[in-house]
């Protein structure tokens, strides 16, 4: 049996561990898929502590019902590592980066009526994406590098879209009419494409404080790319495993130095950047989702016993 965790009793930790022992008990083989682990994600989000009471109660829970599981669905291989570090067999567990939906992210996306309607014109817009959670160093990274595009670079402008807990530091900054930035909000799915393809340069920062921020693969990297554009990211566990032999990443440290140095080196060299993100974006077959997603099927059906 396939179980998601995001979806199985994954606020009940201990109704999640019967019903995995409930599996096993009646003789079903079980893949139990993490997608982010629950516990890491909620420390990094700041919901959860390690110092809080019941926190080790918590992780027992989990880890047995990760140990009644019979095959562990990661991420990433970055992750798939350190589960294999915190002592779980190497047959157990799958790390693997999802893919990317290149019928809806490739380079066809047109950002042009984007560009036009948000008067975008001979702007170069340095684009950010996703949830706005506090790791994502919205207060130590983009919220600085807003404030000091509007006197060291007359031609930039911020295209911010999002949703989460710190919707309101956007908000705030755009209530500036001084700042070069506009906040969208809420993004569909379907239109992303189309406002990455409006932007010149993407940012991913992430703090590396957290296990889930080391051994996530951020979607917004490979999302860029896939229609063309270059992304200035964090350089952490995935950029040397899963990321590794993606073209036109400029890999940084988490800091507002280490973005402002990875910026000026892309709009110094931008011409060479933007190629090698066009040439990624027509040699995507890698990171696309209908490879990566085959091979944990594959791996499931193994376990199912199947031939391999």
């Amino acid at each position: 049996m396939y179980v998601d965790d995001w979806l199985f009793f994954r606020n009940h930790p201990l109704r999640s561990l019967a019903g995995t022992i409930g599996i096993r008990v009646v003789g079903m083989k079980l893949a139990l898929d993490e997608r982010d682990p629950s516990v890491d994600f909620r420390i990094a989000t700041g919901e959860l502590s390690p110092k809080s009471e019941g926190y080790g109660r918590l992780v027992k829970t989990i880890r047995l019902s990760e140990r009644f599981s019979n095959l562990i669905i990661l991420t990433s291989k970055a992750y798939e590592q350190q589960y294999v570090s915190d002592g779980f067999s190497q047959q157990k567990v799958i790390g693997s980066f999802r893919g990317i939906d290149t019928s809806i992210f490739n380079p066809g996306a047109d950002g042009n009526e984007i560009r036009s309607r948000l008067n975008l014109g001979g702007k170069f817009v340095i684009g950010w994406f996703g949830l706005m959670h506090s790791f994502r160093l919205i207060r130590e990274v983009l919220a600085p590098m807003i404030h000091e595009a509007a006197s060291t670079m007359p031609d930039a402008h911020f295209l911010i879209g999002g949703e989460g807990p710190l919707f309101t530091e956007f908000q705030n900054l755009s209530n500036s009419k001084d700042l070069p930035l506009t906040v969208l909000g809420f993004v569909p799915y379907s239109e992303l494409p189309k406002y990455l393809m409006a932007c010149d340069v993407l940012l991913c920062p992430v703090s590396t404080d957290f296990r889930h921020t080391r051994n996530s693969a951020w979607l917004k990297i490979p999302e860029a790319l896939a229609v063309g554009r270059p992304v200035i990211a964090t350089r952490t566990n995935v950029s040397d495993l899963d990321y590794k032999d993606m073209k036109a990443v400029l890999w940084v440290k988490p800091s507002l130095t280490g973005f402002k140095g990875g910026l000026q080196e892309l709009r110094e060299n931008y011409p060479r950047y933007l190629s090698q993100a066009q040439e990624q974006a027509r040699n995507f077959d890698e990171y696309e989702v209908s490879n990566t997603i085959g091979k944990i099927v594959d791996r499931i059906e193994l376990l199912a016993g199947r031939p391999s």
